[in-house]
């Protein structure tokens, strides 16, 4: 069985080949991490006035899209197409 994070790696892998719906269809999850990675570091340096709850938000979005995928992989026993 598959963890939560398989396919994470060759989904960055594909986005950074530009190959982006791929990507999504591979770890629908990517998108949200990276964003969350990226907002954290941006919030570090520039201090934004509601930062800490927007990240708090986004690893709820992040959490919640891991989850429906992991369990639609287990019902269905294969990735999105």
């Amino acid at each position: 069985m598959e963890c939560p994070g398989c396919g994470f790696q060759r989904s960055v892998l594909l986005l950074l080949q530009g190959e982006i719906r791929e990507s999504v269809r591979m770890y629908p999850a990517t998108l949200p991490i990276l964003m969350l990675v990226v907002f954290s570091l941006l919030h570090l340096n520039m201090h934004f006035t509601r930062g800490a709850l927007i990240i708090k938000y986004l690893y709820i979005l992040v959490a919640i899209v891991i989850l429906v995928f992991y369990i639609y992989k287990i019902l269905n026993h294969k990735i999105l197409i």
